[in-house]
């Protein structure tokens, strides 16, 4: 079998929604994030967002093979977001006004990509009265990840290092807020060459915290407070103190606090999503993972006392090796304007 090369991002998303890894933003050095002192992570936690608006999750044609919404242009992928001007922010929205328009044409405003569209269209009437646009319609996500960081005087954190985004356009979901959740590890899919593995857990139903961000370097949210395995605080280090060489990943993984050899080389053309390579080195990992697995995304990386960053991705060919991004790109990040409130 040839040897892919092919990286996968290390989130686990249990799809609710068409999900995928986001491209993450460079910084020029004037976007720096200054330096702070955060409480290292290292721990997996669960995600439920709630979409703003309602993904096209699939077309869905009636007997006589049409939908509305594909006649009118919309597609998989797609999320309507206003619907005769009014903001849809989940699936029970979208049916009100759809019932509202007793049949009559509507206005149908969506987000593809970055950009908002607008058509018309004439919903269809079912059988038993409600109306339908021809769509198979998600409002939620959910998955597993990896904490990064803490913000030991606001409670903020970030997590994953990428955003959860739309497989068809692979621009952030934007969310009206979600929640942060205790998991439970329930064993570890051990990976090789060609099968990445995965860390198995599931919603250990205890929330932790919400989340109130999601963008291109990761995954942000308030906690209710720090979780007591978490005792390690740390500064940040930019992107000049880092260098080629030894590091190590801080993991959770055994149940208590480990650290893993690892060897990482900055990218002479960083890709926005990669930033540096990773490669596996400590024996350890290697035997009881394969080495880097699905929901390790987040994972914090140390060097020299200072955490730099956080794994991303796993080379789906080599599962030793995979890419980190800076801690300065998550931080940078972060968003300073609107902070959406969670919904139940």
């Amino acid at each position: 079998m040839k040897n892919r090369k092919t990286a996968l991002i290390l989130s686990i998303i249990m799809l609710s929604a068409a999900t995928a890894v986001c491209p993450t933003k460079v910084y020029a050095a004037n976007e720096t994030a200054e330096t702070k002192t955060v409480t290292v992570g290292g721990i997996q936690f669960g995600m439920r967002l709630n979409v703003r608006g309602v993904i096209v999750a699939d077309i869905y044609k009636s007997d006589d093979d049409t939908s509305p919404a594909e006649k009118a242009g919309i597609r998989k992928g797609d999320i309507i977001i206003t619907i005769n001007g009014s903001e849809i922010y989940g699936i029970s929205d979208m049916q009100r006004a759809l019932d509202d328009s007793d049949g009559g044409q509507i206005a149908v405003g969506f987000l593809r990509g970055d950009k908002v569209r607008r058509v018309l269209l004439t919903p269809t009437r079912t059988d038993g009265g409600k109306y339908r646009l021809g769509i198979l319609a998600r409002d939620t996500a959910a998955g597993i990840g990896t904490l990064t960081f803490i913000d030991g005087q606001t409670l903020m954190f970030g997590g994953l290092g990428h955003g959860v985004c739309d497989s068809e356009t692979g621009v952030p979901l934007p969310i009206i807020g979600g929640s942060a959740e205790q998991v439970r590890l329930n064993g570890i899919l051990r990976g090789k060459p060609g099968e990445p593995g995965q860390i198995k857990g599931s919603f250990a139903g205890q929330r932790i915290g919400k989340v109130t961000q999601n963008d291109d370097a990761g995954v942000y949210g308030v906690l209710s407070e720090i979780p007591s395995i978490l005792t390690e605080t740390a500064q940040t280090a930019s992107p000049d103190e880092i260098e080629n060489g030894k590091a190590y990943i801080v993991s959770y993984l055994s149940g208590e606090r480990e650290e893993y050899a690892v060897t990482i080389q900055k990218s002479a053309a960083p890709s926005p999503t990669k930033n540096f390579t990773v490669t596996v080195t400590d024996e350890r990992l290697i035997e009881s993972t394969g080495g880097i697995v699905q929901g390790m995304s987040g994972s914090p990386i140390m060097q020299n006392g200072k955490l730099i960053g956080a794994l991303t991705h796993v080379l789906i060919g080599d599962p030793t090796r995979g890419y980190g991004i800076y801690i300065d790109n998550m931080l940078a990040n972060i968003s300073v304007g609107t902070v959406y409130e969670d919904v139940a």
